[in-house]
């Protein structure tokens, strides 16, 4: 089970470099406007490697559950695995306005939404592959 949850991890990072480069680009103006069939083929792998990591790393866990349970860095990780499933639910949203307005055009506080859902998944991703490695 533990290289389903490797690969399904390196599955989603490759979807989220993607995503990610394609939104430096609509950020910084190279890009006016993002291709929405690319964008929602891209939200719907990384949801797929997530929900293959959450099931695999349910399978792992479960015969010590209280062993996890009771463990901080495997609390910490899972809330920030909270934060990935809370955050791509509010990326579904976020996506439609990303392929119709361009950056540059958008108010300050859509601009912002945005670049807090970037660094939100960019903060939780890293946090929860570094915890899983080094901690877990």
């Amino acid at each position: 089970m533990e290289i389903v949850h490797l690969l399904s991890l390196a599955f989603s990072a490759a979807c989220i470099l993607w995503s990610d480069h394609l939104g430096f680009l609509y950020f910084i103006g190279a890009k006016k406007t993002l291709p929405f069939k690319t964008m929602q083929r891209l939200h719907y792998a990384v949801w797929i490697g997530l929900l293959g990591m959450i099931a695999s790393g349910i399978a792992l866990t479960l015969p010590a559950w209280s062993y996890y349970m009771s463990d901080p860095a495997y609390i910490v990780k899972m809330l920030f695995v909270l934060v990935l499933v809370i955050n791509g639910i509010a990326i579904g949203f976020l996506i439609p306005i990303s392929t119709k307005i361009p950056f540059l055009d958008l108010p300050k506080t859509t601009k912002t939404l945005l670049l807090i859902s970037g660094a939100a998944s960019a903060t939780s991703w890293i946090a929860a592959t570094l915890i899983g490695f080094f901690w877990l």
